[in-house]
């Protein structure tokens, strides 16, 4: 990826899952004093007592190893540089040399990223935001290589889910249900409406699954009976996470946006009024689907 502000772009895509780390280099054409030249101003600028030089050929028809490669570099370097000597264990400075094509790429730093799978890779899903822990699991689906599509009926978290996924995936759209299920029905009835209404359109947004918030410390049967009036496959990631954390250690270092989490635990309705929840969500999207004609 070229740019003019390299480590501000480092900075900026490390955090997309998919990318296990970045590093920030110097470009030069596949020549050992030139790509020598480079790393000594490199090491006269920080002045280190001991260097190792690590290359990696990953365009593999090059016509020399990576071992000829770090010894011919290295000698050049100790004919430049005074006072410094060469220490593959630990060294005080460790500079990369990638080779892709007919380009070397040199760099001293490599920034940790999430890991993963690339996003979009493993197909659409939709994700039912009920409470601050669905964060969480927006970033381990994010990870799985889903492209996430949001169903929320609480207002306040669509602010901080975008912030979030602006953070994480600067570069994603992510299309967004905001539900209202106004004031006649409990908090865990409106549970139930929004993940009968991510069921239903799954088919429209081609999703091929369901993510859902539920953790083990408030699973309840309850959640089973749920499940027989749902078409497609639920997936729950938190199910082995420990909730009861004040912050969560994320791969790439803590979020801040997932601390301070509300647990609560949730009763659900009867098998009849969960039945009747599907009646009316059922109605309501007929009258809308008849308004629209």
């Amino acid at each position: 990826m070229k740019c003019n502000r390299p480590r501000e772009c480092s900075n900026l895509i490390r955090y997309i899952p998919g990318i296990s780390s970045v590093s920030p280099a110097l470009s030069s054409k596949i020549d050992f004093e030139e790509i020598a030249k480079y790393i000594i101003s490199i090491l006269k600028a920080l002045k280190p007592k001991t260097f190792a030089i690590r290359s990696q050929r990953v365009t593999k028809d090059l016509n020399f190893t990576s071992i000829e490669a770090n010894t011919i570099i290295g000698e050049i370097i100790m004919k430049n540089v005074k006072n410094i000597k060469v220490n593959l264990e630990k060294p005080d400075v460790e500079v990369g040399v990638e080779f892709i094509k007919d380009r070397a790429y040199i760099f001293i730093d490599r920034l940790k990223g999430p890991g993963g799978l690339p996003i979009g890779s493993q197909g659409k899903v939709i994700l039912v935001c009920t409470k601050k822990q669905s964060l969480l699991a927006l970033w381990l689906i994010l990870k799985r290589g889903c492209i996430p599509i949001i169903v929320c009926s609480e207002h306040h978290l669509v602010k901080e889910i975008m912030e979030f996924l602006r953070r994480v995936t600067p570069f994603l759209k992510v299309k967004v249900h905001i539900l209202n299920w106004g004031e006649d029905f409990s908090e865990s009835e409106k549970r139930i409406l929004t993940l009968m209404y991510a069921d239903v359109i799954c088919g429209s947004e081609s999703a091929e699954a369901i993510v859902v918030d539920d953790y083990f410390t408030t699973w309840r049967t309850e959640n089973f009976l749920i499940d027989t009036f749902i078409n497609k496959p639920i997936i729950r990631p938190l199910l082995y996470i420990d909730m009861f954390k004040s912050s969560f250690e994320l791969d790439l270092g803590e979020i801040p946006l997932l601390s301070e989490m509300v647990l609560e635990e949730t009763r659900y309705p009867s098998e009849d009024k969960i039945l009747s929840l599907k009646t009316y969500l059922f109605n309501m999207l007929k009258g809308t689907m008849d308004e629209n004609k």
